[in-house]
């Protein structure tokens, strides 16, 4: 079966949670109920201790946050499924295809969630073993907790799978659409980039002035975009990796640089440095070499990255954040008064104001950040290596610059152009849709607060 959850199979599943209902009595279904709802927030407390002793499992459970939420969630999802006579198969299966969808989404490994299983199981018998009823009902009642609990995994596994396919292959496409936006002048933008960072951090080190942070390779415009952006669609390849380790390499001779007091060895060293820059330009050469034209994933109306490839954009962030912990941010951003520019541009202009909007923030953005159309007004960005409130500076210099920017479509000036911006910072906080959300949230509350000033200045 191809489809793990295919019409027939969860057909199956549903019939397999009837028959166990059928089969066991109504008192036992009761007394498990009463049991379980006893020991429900004992047994969501052991669940947690046990995976937090697990090192695989700390990235998903140890911010504070999700740890709450998750704890009162699984007490009354352990309620609900064992919900004495009113145990219902469809919506049984339906809820268990849900939570294993947000596990997918968060990446939550299947051995974490059968391992909390097989606690939760645990628990349930142990408290069955201490309710002193007659062997033949407890008999009945432990079958009936290990097919149900069985049969949620089975469901939340199915859902599991299909969501990490889904977002392999939503993986895939992001990189392919990376590959396909005009690799060559990308290449071209990043040789530039790298040559300049050289010139400059030359002439640092040589021409030495006032205390200043250094010029590292890694933190500058080149070093960002080989760490978010590269990675995404050269991370298989092995020059990937010694463009990464020269990286590196060149920063570790860029701080002996700095410290050096003596001119011949500074000389030296940047020998070195040029040899490695050298090196990391002919590996960035043969990657592009690699690149095919590939843009099937673009937004055809504005040619940025589609909506549906955010959620594993962000996910790639959440990963690197854990490693790196520097912080990332998204940027919301609207299309002011866009049903007036409608009305009055008609629909093919305001595609073109939209098409214009895309291209300013497509220009404004570091080449390590990533833009997104999420309907035909609205954008968001990902701003890598950013706060919250450096990502709100950013934020308002773009709207400065959009409201002095005037279009001309179809004949007609279009004045008064602004953007509405909603920016949030990400907290920790594993699943994805929970930072979009929370940018979708930003930009609603900056709206209204537009709104209110509007109306109280009117």
């Amino acid at each position: 079966m191809n489809n793990p959850l295919s019409e027939e199979y969860l057909f199956v599943l549903e019939e397999e949670i009837r028959q166990i209902i059928d089969n066991t009595p109504v008192s036992t279904r009761k007394m498990v109920a009463s049991i379980v709802k006893q020991s429900a927030d004992d047994s969501s407390k052991l669940f947690y201790r046990s995976l937090l002793k697990i090192s695989q499992a700390r990235f998903y459970l140890d911010h504070e946050l999700v740890s709450q939420r998750l704890q009162t969630a699984l007490t009354k999802w352990v309620i609900d499924l064992f919900h004495g006579e009113s145990v219902k198969a469809a919506q049984t299966v339906r809820r268990q295809l849900e939570i294993g969808s947000a596990h997918a989404r968060i990446q939550v490994p299947t051995l974490l969630v059968m391992h909390g299983m097989r606690e939760i199981k645990r628990g349930i018998h142990g408290s069955l073993k201490h309710a002193r009823l007659p062997r033949g009902e407890i008999a009945q009642a432990v079958n009936y907790v290990g097919i149900l609990l069985d049969v949620a995994l089975g469901v939340m596994t199915a859902a599991s799978i299909q969501g990490a396919e889904r977002s392999a292959r939503s993986s895939e496409a992001l990189r392919q659409f990376s590959i396909g936006q005009d690799f060559l002048a990308e290449r071209e933008r990043q040789k530039a980039v790298l040559a300049d960072w050289a010139k400059d951090v030359f002439l640092a080190v040589h021409i030495p002035s006032e205390p200043q942070d250094r010029l590292l390779l890694g933190q500058s415009e080149f070093g960002l975009w080989v760490l978010h952006r590269a990675k995404l669609f050269f991370e298989q390849y092995s020059e990937y990796a010694l463009i990464a380790e020269g990286v590196v390499t060149v920063d570790g001779l860029v701080d002996l640089a700095y410290d050096s007091h003596s001119h011949a060895d500074r000389l030296a060293l940047m020998q070195k440095i040029k040899h490695h820059i050298d090196r990391i330009n002919a590996m960035l050469t043969i990657l592009f070499d690699r690149s095919i034209e590939i843009g099937s994933t673009k937004d055809p109306l504005t040619q940025l990255i589609n909506r549906r490839f955010l959620r594993t954009a962000v996910s790639r962030e959440i990963a690197l954040q854990s490693v790196s912990r520097r912080p990332f941010s998204l940027i919301m951003i609207e299309i002011d008064n866009f049903a007036e520019l409608r009305a009055r541009l008609g629909e093919s202009g305001a595609d073109l104001v939209v098409q214009k909007t895309a291209a300013i923030l497509f220009n404004s953005v570091r080449s390590s950040d990533s833009v997104f159309s999420m309907g035909r007004e609205t954008f968001l960005i990902i701003r890598v290596e950013t706060n919250a409130r450096e990502a709100a500076a950013f934020s308002h210099e773009l709207v400065q610059g959009y409201a002095a920017t005037h279009f001309e479509i179809n004949g007609q000036s279009t004045l008064n152009n602004s953007l509405s911006t909603g920016v949030t910072e990400y907290d920790g906080h594993p699943d994805p849709r929970h930072l979009i959300d929370r940018a979708a949230l930003a930009l609603r509350n900056a709206r209204s607060a537009r709104a209110e000033k509007k109306v109280g200045s009117a």
